[in-house]
């Protein structure tokens, strides 16, 4: 965790980079391109927001994308290869399939997201879209700093009902008692954010907010030849990426018989983009390392 590698560029940089691979990801169904794409997530993840936090998500996703694939084959009873049967219902492998590319998808785009939310803060979203769409800005920023404040205030709420036991009945019902539970959690946490609503905006409208005065914006970082450069290259790299995958995913098919996967090197355009930040920042360790083995004190 800590610094980056898109603490290096300007925010507009890590914003397309994230926008493509999020893009790319949810246009183009095909299972190899998938998992590649939750790799990638996963280990950036660990980079970007720790591995305790990577592995804490993974205990409600796995289950959620499982679920996914078990569920497919139930609903979309689609093959031609059967593998058992659960009374009149047939299930298929090509079903089953689909219904774990489905899952891994889920996972994929959800840590992709989590990733993009770390890594571009309100700050840098004001400075991407702050001159071109103020309002989309403002809208994005303070979405992006409400969710983190409800799933907190959420945990502090539940913390604070399961240490008030003097409220409980000793007969109670346990399953009724945590309907009672979630159902008084969800409504304090709209009333505060109705609050934190209301008061916002008259902070807002108090320091001019759409006054039709013409606002000017800090710019904390100007976009250099060097920010130019590296978005090119994650242009290009898209767009070469589009094209394999592209031909990738209408190579492939699940119904009704799953067709053989592509070729390894039309993978390549999409794991080079999906890996970008894990070699930058790999390159960046490694010089760092080697700048510190040269200085006297670190070899002192």
């Amino acid at each position: 965790m800590g610094h980056s590698i898109f603490d290096r560029y300007h925010p507009t940089v890590p914003l397309v980079y994230f926008l493509c691979v999020l893009s790319l990801s949810m246009i183009f169904f095909e299972p190899v391109s998938i998992c590649l794409a939750l790799a990638a997530g996963l280990a950036l993840s660990g980079r970007l927001r720790g591995a305790w936090q990577t592995l804490r998500d993974l205990r409600w996703q796995l289950p959620f994308a499982a679920l996914i694939c078990l569920i497919n084959p139930l609903f979309s009873a689609e093959g031609s290869t059967v593998l058992f049967s659960l009374g009149p219902s047939k299930v298929y492998a090509e079903s089953l399939a689909y219904g774990f590319s489905m899952g891994a998808l889920f996972v994929a785009v959800y840590v992709w997201s989590a990733n993009m939310g770390k890594a571009i803060t309100t700050s840098k979203v004001q400075a991407c879209l702050g001159r071109i769409a103020p309002t989309l800005a403002l809208i994005l920023s303070m979405t992006l700093r409400l969710i983190p404040e409800i799933v907190r205030r959420g945990h502090e709420i539940d913390a604070l009902q399961k240490a008030n036991t003097a409220t409980r009945k000793a007969s109670s019902n346990r399953s009724s008692d945590k309907t009672i539970s979630r159902t008084r959690l969800l409504s304090v946490l709209v009333g505060w954010s109705l609050e934190l609503s209301f008061g916002s905006a008259d902070s807002m409208r108090a320091r001019g907010w759409n006054c039709g005065a013409k606002r000017t914006s800090y710019q904390q970082r100007r976009f250099r030849a060097q920010d130019g450069q590296t978005l090119g290259g994650i242009i290009v790299l898209a767009v070469l990426d589009v094209l394999a995958l592209a031909y990738v995913c209408s190579s492939f098919h699940f119904y009704p018989t799953m067709t053989s996967l592509s070729p390894w090197w039309y993978y390549l355009p999409h794991a080079a983009l999906l890996g970008l930040p894990l070699i930058g920042q790999a390159s960046e360790d490694i010089t760092w390392s080697l700048a510190r083995s040269h200085m006297p004190e670190a070899r002192a």
